[in-house]
């Protein structure tokens, strides 16, 4: 039953990622034809992404006393209707029924209501998997989450690249019912787990009762270094996939199907990366301490973004050669992130006691949040100035992970509640 249980659980969160890949990789050219502009579409995630910011904390920490499962059911039902509605407005745009203005509200709109829900569905998924597993598998409890993502990411853009042909709206219709399927295997199989608390919390709390969660301060000053890496690698793998789309239409003077198509296929490559490098934490990450491979990771998506900001040099017509000059540091970047997400995941587990593991989880999804919410806003503007600054920006966000991360590397590893042995750096690396 737990193993059915967490296939349904990871496969929730695989369509949530489809959901936002699709996203990323469709709406920038149709809301251009529509006649939005670059900083209004930025807006839409931004704006939308504070909202998952504000709601995650509160609502991880009310999946303590709620239960998981519940806000496992209203992610995946804002996803159907949210999906629904972009369908409907963009193809209402594009046929000349609404005006820019009316569908940027009806746009901006479903997308709050899908990241106030994902505020609960996210850390209540982490939470889950943290109560779950065994402490010593918490890295790869973790690293099954972000594989889920990553496998969302790849499926995405390929969802969106086939069924464009189909009418532009198309992705948004099929990926609706990939939720709605979803969300029947949660209501059917997905069952609530009780977190073990560990016999030293039981001690120290004096009862056989949960002792009480941890605040948001004491919780805060523990997790900063990881909130900090959380929220700079999101903020600047965002950016990268938030202007791909604009960048390779602006450079080689594509049409938007076009662009769609071949930014599709670009992000499918970052995603790929991202899958194997999950791939190897889940197989051979629990040889390595969580911050030793959040340096490695984080080191190959700095190489990775620095590549494809130089990419954006190069004068050569669309074609095999431009193909893998974008391609090719952007499977880079999607290998660091696929190391550091999770990795930073597991790190965060294993510095929070069983009984706060709902609060570190709204804390962490808060962070990365933060940076999904500026990513786009910032990378937009930056954009207007000039195609390259964004990218540089990502790069130097992705070198201050790197140096977080390293000075987490040189401390003592923590003692994961009070169990110091569960946290012993099993092979120095």
């Amino acid at each position: 039953m737990m193993i059915r249980s967490h296939a349904v659980l990871l496969t929730a969160i695989a369509v949530s990622a489809v959901s936002q890949s699709s996203i990323f990789a469709v709406l920038p050219p149709l809301a251009r034809d529509i006649g939005l502009s670059d900083v209004q579409i930025g807006s839409i995630a931004s704006i939308a992404a504070f909202c998952f910011v504000a709601f995650a904390p509160f609502l991880g920490s009310l999946s303590e006393r709620r239960g998981r499962v519940p806000f496992v059911v209203i992610g995946l039902v804002a996803a159907i209707v949210t999906n629904l509605v972009f369908a409907l407005t963009l193809w209402a745009g594009l046929a000349g029924g609404l005006a820019a203005a009316t569908v940027y509200g009806l746009l901006l709109g479903s997308r709050i209501l899908l990241n106030v829900s994902w505020g609960g569905m996210f850390p209540a998924a982490f939470a889950y998997m943290a109560d779950a597993v065994p402490v010593a598998r918490r890295s790869t409890g973790a690293a099954l989450l972000g594989a889920a993502f990553g496998l969302g990411s790849i499926v995405g853009p390929s969802v969106a690249w086939a069924l464009t042909p189909l009418g532009t709206t198309a992705p948004f219709i099929g990926i609706a019912g990939l939720s709605l399927l979803s969300l029947m295997a949660v209501i059917l199989y997905l069952r609530e787990v009780k977190p073990a608390v560990p016999a030293a919390d039981l001690a120290a709390s004096g009862s056989a009762d949960q002792p009480e969660a941890d605040g948001f301060a004491k919780a805060f000053t523990r997790l900063w270094p990881s909130l900090l890496i959380g929220a700079a690698a999101a903020m600047a793998a965002i950016m990268v996939q938030q202007l791909t789309a604009f960048r390779l239409q602006d450079q080689y003077a594509l049409a938007a199907d076009a662009a769609t198509r071949l930014a599709g296929l670009a992000l499918t490559a970052l995603a790929i990366a991202t899958v194997a490098a999950q791939s190897f934490v889940i197989w051979r990450g629990e040889g390595w301490r969580p911050v030793s491979l959040l340096c490695l990771g984080a080191a190959a998506a700095a190489a990775g973004s620095a590549g494809f900001t130089l990419a954006g040099l190069a004068p050569a017509p669309w074609g095999t050669l431009a193909l893998v000059l974008q391609c090719g540091p952007l499977a880079l970047l999607g290998m660091g992130i696929g190391l550091v997400l999770p990795s930073n995941a597991a790190a965060v587990m294993l510095a929070t006691g069983g009984h706060s593991q709902g609060r570190a989880a709204g804390l962490l999804n808060a962070a990365l949040g933060a940076g999904t919410m500026a990513g786009p806003l910032v990378a937009t503007a930056l954009y207007r100035l000039n195609a390259l600054v964004p990218f540089a920006v990502a790069t130097g966000l992705l070198c201050l992970a790197l140096a977080a991360a390293a000075w987490l590397r040189s401390r003592p590893p923590p003692s994961e509640m009070n169990l110091p042995a569960a946290c012993l750096d099993p092979s120095a690396k």
